[in-house]
């Protein structure tokens, strides 16, 4: 991987994360959708290449369900969180971390670990590529035949969103997602370019290398964090939410928080 890839934006951030989202009551539900899923289309003990780790989280729960993980982050800060939390969990064996660039994905070595059985991304680290049909190539060829892939992405309709910023008179957040390329505030002095491609549009930049299985909304019924202060102490409400979404995530990802695309690799092509 690169031993120099450029500052990450989500350095200033990576202290605070678990706090602000992986810990909180919404955070948790979220993240158990994705987890639900990745129980039923990983194979015992599989090999993981994550995109855009964060802290851990995510890491640390595949590694205690016996996978083997290469997560990778282009932050400094959050694979030093990364880092901590899975040496403090005593699960380093099973985790071996590594900086990646997805920007610039495609002139990175293959890792040693190539090739895997799956790989993993969630809560929108691909929404900061522009186009990811150079990335989805990559990791086409990093992949085994028969290999799984798993991406939560941000799209550009989050109802929740809207709703909650327009009753609140702001209009330009509400509709923040409409603005491909804008920059976006992460933490307090920072920021970077995020995109938000539509499912049908992901699958598009996609299907060359990946065959699409199931797309699933990621808070479409549940509140984004933003708006957690109306589920908060109500443990009753958001159990409610959360199962009313799984009933139907299958057809709400079009103005969900994000969605789940669920893909195979294809075999059929060259890598």
């Amino acid at each position: 991987m690169s031993p120099e890839p450029p500052p990450a934006a989500f350095d200033e951030a990576a202290e605070d994360y678990d706090r602000r989202f992986t810990g909180t009551e919404i955070g948790r539900v979220l993240r158990g959708s994705v987890w639900r899923h990745l129980d039923e289309v990983l194979d015992p003990e599989s090999t993981v290449l994550e995109l855009g780790c964060g802290t851990g989280e995510d890491a640390l729960w595949l590694a205690g369900r016996g996978h083997r993980v290469l997560a990778t982050d282009v932050s400094r800060g959050m694979l030093e969180q990364a880092r901590r939390k899975i040496d403090a969990a005593g699960a380093a064996d099973r985790v071996r971390f590594a900086r990646l660039d997805l920007a610039a994905v495609g002139r990175e070595p293959d890792p040693p670990e190539a090739p895997f059985d799956a790989v993993f991304s969630n809560f929108g680290a691909l929404n900061c590529i522009e186009d990811c049909r150079e990335t989805a190539a990559v990791l086409h060829r990093w992949l085994r035949p028969g290999g799984r892939a798993v991406f939560v992405v941000m799209g550009p309709v989050c109802l929740w969103e809207i709703v909650w910023y327009g009753l609140h008179l702001r209009p330009r957040t509400a509709t923040r997602r409409w603005r491909n390329g804008r920059a976006a505030a992460i933490g307090e002095y920072q920021s970077l370019k995020v995109w938000y491609p539509s499912p049908a549009r992901m699958r598009w930049q996609l299907r060359p290398w990946f065959e699409a299985r199931r797309t699933l909304g990621i808070g479409s019924v549940v509140p984004p964090t933003d708006a957690a202060a109306l589920v908060r102490n109500r443990p009753a409400l958001l159990d409610r939410l959360d199962r009313i979404e799984r009933r139907w995530a299958h057809r709400l990802a079009g103005i969900a928080d994000h969605y789940l695309l669920s893909l195979a690799r294809r075999d059929d092509v060259e890598g």
